[in-house]
């Protein structure tokens, strides 16, 4: 069977992704997968002889209606038994069509907006956790008499990244320090945590730990220079390194502190415990990171019932951007710091 499976966007949701499409091929053997994806997540991605990324480009060539027709002429000749899409959103939706209409069947994932809404709406009676994405992704492929069980633990990457020539060198230098790596952004400031630069001060304090700040973009490495300048015994990731070496030197990492953010899962693709920060979002949402709930620091819906006030950080109201605020601003430095230290000393 060959399937033609849509992710092409956003980042996180595209790490999350594969985990399910590694568990897909290593569970049905007669399975050949072809990602429509950007060329810049393939490192997301096991190798698998019966793995093929078919590379979109929306910018260019298959940019409009005229690009997207192209792209599905050439996905239409690959002989594909179906399509699964586990994007759903125009373009996706518009490739999928086109497929259908040349008598390719399709299946598309269940995102549950209506649940989600429930949750972040003034009644929220029944308040329960949802399926993770993860979840959701699978069951699109149930059309096609494919199962999975979902065990988080066994969809981690299969084997560690090794090393190019630059992250080699980076990693020679840990000794007895444990490396910490802190990624303060998120596609939404409303999921930003303001006090990264009071946390900074008290790991500076502690010996044997080394802090790492993770950004990506112009205006983001000008926040992280100032923090460095601020607290100089803290190290900028490197820049000039590309995706692929950023996942090598996250598995290295002894603990990532993280936003609601793609980070989040790109630490817990490889392994790598993570501490993640959540205020407007809440991880029943789905979202929450693989094998990593453990270390989800938020404020408990009893002391702040108003939580969850987005499903993706975007705030439409000025009462949902005082609850964000506040969810945020009742998260102390010490419930970080105790989180990190029994991770690195357990």
């Amino acid at each position: 069977m060959h399937l033609l499976v849509i992710r092409f966007s956003a980042m996180g949701d595209v790490a999350i992704a594969a985990p399910v499409i590694k568990g897909l091929l290593e569970t049905n053997l007669q399975l050949r997968i072809t990602l429509l994806t950007k060329p810049l997540y393939e490192p997301f991605f096991e190798p698998n002889d019966r793995l093929n990324l078919y590379p979109v480009d929306l910018k260019n060539k298959h940019r409009g209606l005229f690009g997207l027709m192209r792209l599905a002429k050439g996905l239409a000749a690959l002989n594909l038994d179906g399509v699964v899409d586990i994007h759903d959103v125009l373009r996706s939706k518009t490739i999928r069509t086109m497929l259908v209409f040349k008598g390719i069947k399709a299946s598309v994932f269940e995102k549950g907006r209506k649940e989600k809404q429930r949750l972040i709406g003034k009644n929220k009676d029944g308040f329960k956790k949802l399926r993770h994405s993860c979840e959701r992704y699978l069951e699109a492929f149930n059309s096609f008499g494919l199962n999975v069980n979902f065990s988080p633990t066994d969809f981690v990457r299969s084997k560690p990244f090794e090393l190019s020539e630059q992250v080699a060198k980076m990693v020679e230098t840990k000794t007895t320090y444990k490396w910490i790596g802190i990624a303060p952004f998120a596609a939404h400031a409303a999921k930003e945590w303001e006090k990264i630069p009071e946390l900074l001060e008290k790991l500076q304090a502690k010996n044997g730990l080394q802090v790492f700040l993770f950004g990506g973009g112009s205006s983001e490495q000008q926040r992280l220079i100032r923090l460095k300048k601020q607290f100089p015994n803290t190290s900028l990731f490197p820049l000039k390194l590309n995706l692929i070496e950023e996942l090598q030197f996250m598995q290295h990492l002894d603990v990532m502190v993280s936003m609601d953010s793609s980070n989040m899962h790109l630490a817990s693709l490889v392994g790598t415990t993570v501490v993640s920060i959540w205020g407007p979002t809440h991880p029943f949402l789905g979202f929450a990171p693989l094998n990593n709930e453990q270390g989800i620091i938020e404020i408990s819906r009893k002391i702040l019932p108003e939580r969850p006030c987005s499903i993706y950080g975007k705030l439409n109201t000025e009462r949902s951007r005082s609850v964000a605020k506040k969810s945020m601003d009742l998260i102390s430095v010490e419930m970080i710091t105790k989180k990190i230290d029994s991770t690195i000393n357990s």
